[in-house]
C-alpha cells in the first residue's frame, strides 16, 4: 500500500496511473468515518472496497463468500490514496466526515475475476435525468423545493456507478420545453450525441402515496416501470437503483473467471499515423482488453493481437456499440469510421 497524505498529490497519482485515469471514480470507495485518524481510516477500508465492488459488478449487495470477505478484510494492502471531505447531512446541522479511499485497478481487476462477479463495462454513458413532479399544484420541471432530494438521487447514482447529469437548460431552452411530452415519457425528442442516454422520471401525489414513473432509452435499451410510495425519496432511491440494475444488466462483459483469451483483429482504412494513433489508444481505452500488439502492417491496414479478459463476443459487441470501427469482410476484420470523433470515456457531469 502507498498512503499519500496530501490530497493534491493523491490526485496525481490517481491521474497517473492508466486504469484510474480512465475511470478513477470507478476504483474509488466513499464511506463516512469518526476521525482522520489511522486507525479509524484502516477500519473503514473494508466498506470503501466493498462500495468499489458494487460500482464493478453492478450489483446492490455483490455476494460474497468468505474468500471475498477475507479480501475485504485485506482493503488495506490495496489502499493506493485517500482523502476526507465532509458532507452536508440533511437535517443535521454538522456534516458528515468521509473517507474516499482509491485502490490498485490491477488488483481490484483481478478481484473482481477472483469473485467470479458480473462486470459492469468501465465505458458507461453518461444518464440525463429529466424529473417532472406535480404535487398537487401542477406540473414542474425539477421544481427547487425538492432540491435535497434530486441530491440524493445524485448521491446514490454515483455510489452504484452510474454516472448521471442533470439538463443543462437557460430559461430560453427552459421555456421550450414540452412538459407535457416528458410527462408522457416520450424520450425521442431528448436523445442524440451530447445526450445519448436519457432517463424521464415523473412522480404525482396522489393523497399520502406518491405515484412514480421511469422511462429509459439509450441507442439500444428501452424500458420502463411504475412504482408507487408513501416517501417520494424512498421511491426515488430505489428507482435509481432499479436504472443501474437495468443498465448494469445490459452491459455485462461476463464473469471475472473468463480468464486470458486471445484474438486477431484486423483494421483497414488507416490513412495515416493520426488514424493509426486513433485507432491504437481506442482499442487501449476498452475495459476488457488488457494488451494490445501490433502484428501485422500492410498499406493502410494493421492486424492487432489482443488480450481479452472476458469472451471475443463481448468485444464484437463493444466494438458495434460505439461504431468507431465498421464491420468488414472476414471474422474480427474491420474498418475505420471517416473522421471518427475522439473517444471519451466515462464521462461524469453532475
Amino acid at each position: 500500500m502507498l498512503p499519500i497524505r496530501y490530497p493534491a498529490l493523491a490526485l496525481l497519482l490517481l491521474l497517473a496511473l492508466p486504469r484510474l485515469a480512465l475511470a478513477q471514480d470507478l476504483y474509488a470507495g466513499t464511506v463516512p468515518v469518526a476521525s482522520q485518524s489511522e486507525a479509524d481510516r484502516r477500519a473503514a477500508a473494508p466498506a470503501a472496497l466493498r462500495e468499489v465492488l458494487v460500482k464493478q459488478s453492478g450489483q446492490r449487495e455483490p455476494r460474497l463468500d468468505a474468500r471475498g470477505e477475507a479480501a475485504l478484510a485485506r482493503a488495506n494492502d490495496i489502499m493506493i490514496a485517500f482523502q476526507y471531505r465532509q458532507s452536508p447531512v440533511v437535517g443535521q446541522q454538522e456534516p458528515q466526515l468521509e473517507l474516499i479511499a482509491g485502490f490498485l485497478p490491477a488488483a481490484v481487476d483481478q478481484l473482481v475475476r477472483d469473485l467470479r462477479l458480473p462486470r459492469w463495462r468501465l465505458e458507461r454513458l453518461p444518464v440525463t435525468l429529466w424529473l417532472v413532479l406535480d404535487d398537487g399544484l401542477g406540473r414542474k420541471l425539477m421544481p427547487v423545493e425538492y432540491r435535497e432530494d434530486y441530491a440524493r438521487l445524485e448521491q446514490e447514482a454515483l455510489r452504484r456507478g452510474l454516472p448521471v447529469r442533470w439538463p443543462d437548460l437557460d430559461e430560453a431552452a427552459l421555456a421550450a420545453i414540452d412538459v407535457q411530452l416528458l410527462w408522457g415519457g416520450y424520450t425521442e425528442q431528448l436523445l442524440g450525441t451530447q445526450t445519448p442516454a436519457v432517463a424521464i422520471v415523473t412522480a404525482r401525489r396522489e393523497g399520502p402515496d406518491w405515484r412514480l414513473r421511469w422511462t429509459y432509452e439509450d441507442s439500444s435499451t428501452a424500458t420502463g416501470w411504475r412504482m408507487q410510495e408513501r416517501d417520494l425519496q424512498r421511491g426515488l432511491m430505489e428507482g435509481i437503483n432499479r436504472l443501474a440494475d437495468e443498465v448494469a444488466a445490459a452491459n455485462t462483459i461476463g464473469l471475472g473467471g473468463a480468464g486470458v483469451q486471445r484474438v486477431v483483429l484486423s483494421v483497414t482504412g488507416l490513412n495515416s499515423g493520426e488514424d493509426f494513433a486513433r485507432v491504437l489508444a481506442y482499442l487501449e481505452s476498452l475495459s476488457l482488453v488488457d494488451d494490445v500488439r501490433v502484428r501485422d502492417a500492410r498499406p493502410a491496414t494493421l492486424s492487432f493481437e489482443l488480450n481479452l479478459n472476458a469472451a471475443p463476443r463481448f468485444l464484437e459487441d463493444a466494438l458495434q456499440r460505439d461504431g468507431r470501427l465498421i464491420p468488414a469482410e472476414g471474422r474480427m476484420a474491420y474498418r475505420l469510421r471517416p473522421e471518427a470523433a475522439p473517444v471519451t470515456i466515462n464521462e461524469m457531469n453532475p
